[in-house]
C-alpha cells in the first residue's frame, strides 16, 4: 500500500508540473506587461521608419472589357468537326482571350517583343547597367555576399545578370488585372515611381500582348485553312466537299475579322491614365502588422520565462 501510494504521489506530481495554470499566467503577462509594451512600440516605430522611407509610387490604370473570344477561340461545334478530321483541338475551350492575355503579360515572347522594339532591359535595369563597358554591374559589399552565400547554401537562386527571363518576369508583376466591386469591367494597373513610366509601360505592353494574341491566332488560322485546302482538293464526296467549304468559309471570315484595327482580346473602355498623386501607403497595415508581431513576441517570451521559473 505505501508503495502504489508513493507511486500516485509522484504521478500526481508530475501531472501537476505539467499543468498550466491560466491564472497564473495571466499574472505573468501582467507582471511582464512593460516588455510586452515596449515591444509594441518599437513595432510602430519601425513601421513609422518604413512609412518614412516610403518611395512613392504611382499607378497607371486602364479599364477594359474582355472580348467574347469568338475570334481567338474554336466554337464548339468546329472543334467536333475539325477533330473528326485529324486536326489537333485543345479540349480546354473554357479559356478566353483575356485568359490568354494574362498569361501573355509574363510570357518570354511578350519579353521577346518588349526587348526587340523598346530595349527595355537597360531601361527597367538601368541602374545595373554599365554603359562604357557594355556590361551588367554586378553588386558588391559584404552584405550582398553573405546574402549570396546564405541562399547558395540554401540552394536559391542567386544573383545573375538580368536577362529575357528577368524582364518576363518582371512584366508578370508589373501588371496587374483587378475586378472593380459592382463593376462588369476589369482595371488593367501598373506601379512604378516614374509616373511617365508606368503610363509607358501599361500602355505598351498591353498592346504588344494584345498583337502578340492577335499574330497567334493569325498565324493559327492560316495553317487552318491551308490544311482545309489541301482536304478538299483531295475530296471527293459531296457532303465532305461541302463541309469543309463551310469550315473553310468560318475561317475565311475569322481571319479577315483578325485584320481589323480593333481591340483583340479586349475593348478598351478608359484609354490608359496615371495618377497625379502618389499611390499613399496603407498606414493601418504598415504599423499594425508589425505592433501585432511585436505583442506575440513578448508574450511568447513573458510566458517561456514564466514557465522555465516554475521549473
Amino acid at each position: 500500500m505505501n508503495l502504489m501510494s508513493t507511486r500516485d504521489a509522484s504521478s500526481l506530481q508530475r501531472h501537476d508540473d505539467v499543468v498550466i495554470d491560466l491564472r497564473d499566467v495571466a499574472k505573468a503577462l501582467w507582471r511582464g506587461s512593460w516588455l510586452i509594451l515596449i515591444l509594441a512600440c518599437v513595432g510602430a516605430a519601425l513601421g513609422v521608419k518604413e512609412l518614412h522611407n516610403h518611395v512613392p509610387h504611382y499607378e497607371a490604370v486602364m479599364v477594359v472589357s474582355p472580348t467574347s473570344g469568338e475570334m481567338g477561340m474554336q466554337m464548339p461545334s468546329q472543334m467536333g468537326v475539325l477533330s473528326g478530321l485529324g486536326l489537333s483541338v485543345s479540349g480546354r475551350a473554357q479559356a478566353t482571350l483575356f485568359d490568354r492575355l494574362q498569361q501573355a503579360f509574363s510570357s518570354m515572347e511578350l519579353a521577346r517583343r518588349m526587348q526587340a522594339k523598346h530595349d527595355l532591359l537597360h531601361v527597367v535595369y538601368r541602374g545595373s547597367w554599365d554603359e562604357e563597358a557594355q556590361s551588367w554591374i554586378r553588386p558588391e559589399g559584404t552584405r550582398f555576399e553573405w546574402r549570396e552565400a546564405y541562399l547558395s547554401f540554401l540552394n536559391q537562386p542567386i544573383w545573375r545578370a538580368p536577362e529575357l527571363e528577368s524582364l518576363a518576369n518582371y512584366l508578370g508583376g508589373s501588371l496587374v488585372v483587378e475586378e472593380p466591386k459592382e463593376s462588369p469591367f476589369l482595371e488593367v494597373k501598373v506601379l512604378h515611381s516614374d509616373p511617365e513610366f508606368a503610363l509607358f509601360l501599361l500602355t505598351t505592353a498591353y498592346t504588344e500582348a494584345d498583337n502578340l494574341l492577335r499574330d497567334q491566332d493569325r498565324n493559327q488560322i492560316a495553317e487552318r485553312q491551308a490544311y482545309l485546302r489541301n482536304q478538299l482538293a483531295t475530296a471527293e464526296l459531296s457532303d465532305i466537299r461541302r463541309m469543309l467549304l463551310d469550315l473553310l468559309g468560318q475561317e475565311v471570315r475569322r481571319g479577315m475579322l483578325l485584320e481589323s484595327n480593333l481591340p483583340y482580346a479586349a475593348r478598351i473602355i478608359e484609354p490608359a491614365r496615371v495618377s497625379s498623386e502618389p499611390v499613399p501607403p496603407n498606414m493601418r497595415f504598415e504599423i499594425g502588422w508589425r505592433m501585432v508581431l511585436a505583442i506575440l513576441l513578448g508574450v511568447v517570451i513573458v510566458v517561456s520565462y514564466h514557465l522555465l521559473r516554475r521549473r
